[in-house]
Protein backbone atom coordinates (compact mmCIF):
# COMPACT_ATOMS: atom_id res chain seq x y z
CA UNK A 1 0.00 0.00 0.00
CA UNK A 2 3.07 2.47 0.78
CA UNK A 3 4.96 1.58 -2.23
CA UNK A 4 1.76 2.41 -4.48
CA UNK A 5 0.74 5.03 -2.52
CA UNK A 6 4.98 6.79 -2.84
CA UNK A 7 4.50 5.78 -6.88
CA UNK A 8 4.28 8.83 -8.09
CA UNK A 9 5.19 7.86 -11.82
CA UNK A 10 2.30 5.53 -11.80
CA UNK A 11 -0.26 8.07 -10.16
CA UNK A 12 0.74 10.86 -12.86
CA UNK A 13 -0.05 8.01 -15.52
CA UNK A 14 -3.45 7.00 -14.49
CA UNK A 15 -4.46 10.84 -14.65
CA UNK A 16 -8.67 10.31 -13.99
CA UNK A 17 -8.83 6.75 -14.44
CA UNK A 18 -9.02 6.25 -10.76
CA UNK A 19 -12.22 7.85 -10.38
CA UNK A 20 -13.77 7.23 -13.91
CA UNK A 21 -16.79 5.18 -13.06
CA UNK A 22 -17.81 7.88 -10.01
CA UNK A 23 -17.72 10.52 -12.93
CA UNK A 24 -19.44 7.90 -15.68
CA UNK A 25 -22.45 7.59 -12.66
CA UNK A 26 -23.00 11.30 -12.42
CA UNK A 27 -22.79 11.71 -15.90
CA UNK A 28 -25.45 9.02 -16.47
CA UNK A 29 -28.36 10.62 -13.89
CA UNK A 30 -31.35 11.46 -15.46
CA UNK A 31 -33.53 12.86 -12.42
CA UNK A 32 -33.66 13.21 -8.49
CA UNK A 33 -33.93 9.65 -8.23
CA UNK A 34 -30.66 8.59 -10.06
CA UNK A 35 -29.20 11.51 -8.09
CA UNK A 36 -30.05 10.31 -5.00
CA UNK A 37 -28.67 6.93 -6.13
CA UNK A 38 -25.11 8.19 -6.85
CA UNK A 39 -25.26 10.45 -4.16
CA UNK A 40 -25.62 7.21 -1.88
CA UNK A 41 -22.75 5.37 -3.58
CA UNK A 42 -20.21 8.75 -3.60
CA UNK A 43 -21.03 9.28 0.46
CA UNK A 44 -19.04 5.65 1.13
CA UNK A 45 -16.24 8.17 0.15
CA UNK A 46 -17.12 11.12 1.43
CA UNK A 47 -17.53 12.86 -1.37
CA UNK A 48 -21.13 13.14 -2.06
CA UNK A 49 -22.11 16.74 -0.46
CA UNK A 50 -25.02 18.80 -0.49
CA UNK A 51 -25.17 17.95 3.64
CA UNK A 52 -23.57 16.72 6.15
CA UNK A 53 -23.98 13.50 8.59
CA UNK A 54 -22.67 12.09 11.47
CA UNK A 55 -22.91 9.68 14.53
CA UNK A 56 -22.02 11.04 17.84
CA UNK A 57 -23.70 10.82 21.50
CA UNK A 58 -27.31 12.11 21.55
CA UNK A 59 -26.50 15.36 23.38
CA UNK A 60 -29.77 14.76 25.78
CA UNK A 61 -29.32 11.42 25.72
CA UNK A 62 -25.70 10.20 26.26
CA UNK A 63 -26.19 6.91 26.88
CA UNK A 64 -26.64 6.10 23.15
CA UNK A 65 -25.17 7.42 19.79
CA UNK A 66 -27.59 9.68 17.59
CA UNK A 67 -27.33 10.26 13.97
CA UNK A 68 -26.90 14.17 13.01
CA UNK A 69 -27.36 15.60 10.28
CA UNK A 70 -26.37 19.22 9.51
CA UNK A 71 -25.60 22.05 6.80
CA UNK A 72 -22.63 20.91 4.59
CA UNK A 73 -21.61 20.33 1.17
CA UNK A 74 -20.20 23.99 0.91
CA UNK A 75 -16.63 24.81 -0.69
CA UNK A 76 -15.83 28.18 1.02
CA UNK A 77 -15.75 28.12 4.77
CA UNK A 78 -18.66 29.78 5.77
CA UNK A 79 -22.19 31.70 5.01
CA UNK A 80 -19.53 35.06 4.73
CA UNK A 81 -17.66 34.08 2.04
CA UNK A 82 -20.60 34.19 -0.32
CA UNK A 83 -22.15 37.27 0.53
CA UNK A 84 -19.54 39.40 2.27
CA UNK A 85 -18.09 42.09 -0.42
CA UNK A 86 -14.43 41.21 1.80
CA UNK A 87 -14.37 37.82 0.38
CA UNK A 88 -15.10 39.02 -3.72
CA UNK A 89 -11.89 38.29 -4.40
CA UNK A 90 -12.17 35.30 -2.84
CA UNK A 91 -15.07 34.05 -4.98
CA UNK A 92 -13.80 35.31 -8.10
CA UNK A 93 -10.53 33.62 -7.65
CA UNK A 94 -13.01 30.15 -6.46
CA UNK A 95 -14.29 30.65 -9.75
CA UNK A 96 -10.79 30.33 -11.24
CA UNK A 97 -10.15 27.54 -9.20
CA UNK A 98 -13.14 25.32 -10.28
CA UNK A 99 -12.47 26.61 -13.93
CA UNK A 100 -8.85 25.10 -13.75
CA UNK A 101 -10.10 21.78 -12.32
CA UNK A 102 -12.60 21.18 -14.95
CA UNK A 103 -10.28 22.29 -17.72
CA UNK A 104 -7.70 19.70 -16.16
CA UNK A 105 -11.12 17.34 -15.88
CA UNK A 106 -11.15 17.51 -20.31
CA UNK A 107 -13.78 20.11 -20.19
CA UNK A 108 -13.20 23.25 -22.81
CA UNK A 109 -12.12 26.71 -21.53
CA UNK A 110 -15.50 27.87 -21.90
CA UNK A 111 -17.31 24.47 -20.46
CA UNK A 112 -15.24 24.85 -17.53
CA UNK A 113 -15.69 28.36 -17.44
CA UNK A 114 -19.35 28.01 -17.18
CA UNK A 115 -19.49 25.19 -14.57
CA UNK A 116 -17.80 27.60 -12.28
CA UNK A 117 -20.14 30.18 -12.41
CA UNK A 118 -23.08 27.57 -12.37
CA UNK A 119 -20.94 25.51 -8.83
CA UNK A 120 -20.89 29.06 -7.38
CA UNK A 121 -24.21 30.12 -7.94
CA UNK A 122 -25.73 26.77 -6.48
CA UNK A 123 -23.27 27.08 -3.94
CA UNK A 124 -24.24 30.31 -2.72
CA UNK A 125 -28.05 29.59 -2.70
CA UNK A 126 -27.39 26.63 -0.19
CA UNK A 127 -25.59 28.94 1.69
CA UNK A 128 -28.46 31.28 1.78
CA UNK A 129 -30.07 28.98 4.34
CA UNK A 130 -26.82 28.33 6.07
CA UNK A 131 -26.03 29.55 9.95
CA UNK A 132 -23.03 31.20 10.24
CA UNK A 133 -20.60 30.07 12.60
CA UNK A 134 -21.80 32.32 15.86
CA UNK A 135 -24.80 30.80 15.04
CA UNK A 136 -23.11 27.37 15.09
CA UNK A 137 -22.74 27.32 18.22
CA UNK A 138 -25.94 27.29 20.27
CA UNK A 139 -26.25 23.69 21.06
CA UNK A 140 -30.04 23.91 21.70
CA UNK A 141 -30.69 25.84 18.45
CA UNK A 142 -28.59 23.05 16.60
CA UNK A 143 -30.61 20.12 18.44
CA UNK A 144 -33.77 19.06 16.45
CA UNK A 145 -35.03 15.51 17.12
CA UNK A 146 -36.58 14.26 13.85
CA UNK A 147 -38.29 10.78 13.52
CA UNK A 148 -37.36 9.31 10.06
CA UNK A 149 -40.72 9.98 8.60
CA UNK A 150 -40.10 13.82 9.63
CA UNK A 151 -37.10 13.74 7.67
CA UNK A 152 -38.35 12.56 4.71
CA UNK A 153 -40.80 15.37 5.00
CA UNK A 154 -38.22 18.09 5.12
CA UNK A 155 -36.32 16.40 2.17
CA UNK A 156 -39.39 15.23 0.48
CA UNK A 157 -37.42 15.75 -2.91
CA UNK A 158 -34.90 13.57 -2.26
CA UNK A 159 -35.08 9.56 -1.13
CA UNK A 160 -33.07 10.58 1.57
CA UNK A 161 -33.45 7.40 3.95
CA UNK A 162 -32.03 5.59 0.70
CA UNK A 163 -29.18 7.90 0.43
CA UNK A 164 -28.12 7.50 3.51
CA UNK A 165 -28.52 3.35 3.69
CA UNK A 166 -26.57 3.09 0.54
CA UNK A 167 -24.24 5.19 2.34
CA UNK A 168 -23.43 2.06 4.89
CA UNK A 169 -25.41 3.65 7.92
CA UNK A 170 -27.47 1.31 9.61
CA UNK A 171 -30.82 3.06 10.29
CA UNK A 172 -32.24 0.26 12.14
CA UNK A 173 -29.86 1.05 15.17
CA UNK A 174 -32.03 4.10 16.04
CA UNK A 175 -35.57 5.84 14.80
CA UNK A 176 -34.53 9.04 15.01
CA UNK A 177 -32.20 11.68 13.76
CA UNK A 178 -31.02 15.12 15.19
CA UNK A 179 -31.39 17.62 12.57
CA UNK A 180 -28.83 20.75 13.32
CA UNK A 181 -30.39 23.30 10.85
CA UNK A 182 -34.18 22.12 9.70
CA UNK A 183 -34.29 25.76 7.59
CA UNK A 184 -31.03 24.22 5.50
CA UNK A 185 -32.70 21.58 4.82
CA UNK A 186 -35.91 22.87 3.77
CA UNK A 187 -33.64 25.14 1.35
CA UNK A 188 -32.24 22.58 -0.13
CA UNK A 189 -35.24 20.18 -0.45
CA UNK A 190 -36.76 23.64 -2.66
CA UNK A 191 -33.50 23.61 -4.85
CA UNK A 192 -33.85 20.17 -5.41
CA UNK A 193 -37.15 20.88 -7.14
CA UNK A 194 -36.18 24.26 -9.04
CA UNK A 195 -32.90 23.79 -10.27
CA UNK A 196 -31.96 21.47 -13.08
CA UNK A 197 -30.55 18.23 -13.12
CA UNK A 198 -27.36 19.85 -14.99
CA UNK A 199 -26.69 22.09 -12.05
CA UNK A 200 -26.46 18.90 -9.33
CA UNK A 201 -24.30 16.96 -12.19
CA UNK A 202 -21.54 19.83 -12.47
CA UNK A 203 -21.47 20.05 -8.17
CA UNK A 204 -21.23 16.45 -8.00
CA UNK A 205 -18.51 16.35 -10.65
CA UNK A 206 -16.86 19.09 -8.40
CA UNK A 207 -17.20 17.17 -5.64
CA UNK A 208 -15.72 14.07 -7.05
CA UNK A 209 -12.38 15.80 -8.22
CA UNK A 210 -11.66 17.88 -5.11
CA UNK A 211 -12.47 15.37 -2.71
CA UNK A 212 -9.92 13.02 -4.79
CA UNK A 213 -7.26 15.13 -5.77
CA UNK A 214 -4.62 14.82 -3.08
CA UNK A 215 -4.59 11.57 -4.44
CA UNK A 216 -4.87 11.84 -7.92
CA UNK A 217 -2.20 12.82 -10.66
CA UNK A 218 0.18 16.14 -10.12
CA UNK A 219 -1.58 19.09 -11.65
CA UNK A 220 -5.09 17.82 -9.64
CA UNK A 221 -2.89 17.80 -6.24
CA UNK A 222 -1.32 21.02 -7.24
CA UNK A 223 -4.32 22.99 -7.90
CA UNK A 224 -6.24 21.59 -5.10
CA UNK A 225 -3.38 22.87 -2.68
CA UNK A 226 -2.91 26.36 -4.15
CA UNK A 227 -6.02 26.95 -3.96
CA UNK A 228 -7.29 25.52 -0.63
CA UNK A 229 -3.82 26.44 1.06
Amino acid sequence: FFATAMNTDAIDAAGLTPIEPELAAIAGIANLDELATVLGRLRQTASGGLFGNFVFADQKQSDRNALYISQGGLSLPSKDYYFSEAFAKVREQFKEHVAKMFTLAGSTPEEAAAAADTLLSLETALAENAKTPVELRDRVANYNRLSYAELEQVLSNLPVLRVLRDAGLPLDRVDYVIAGQPKFLEGLNRLLAERPIGDWKTYLRYRVLIGASPALARPFEEEQFRFYS
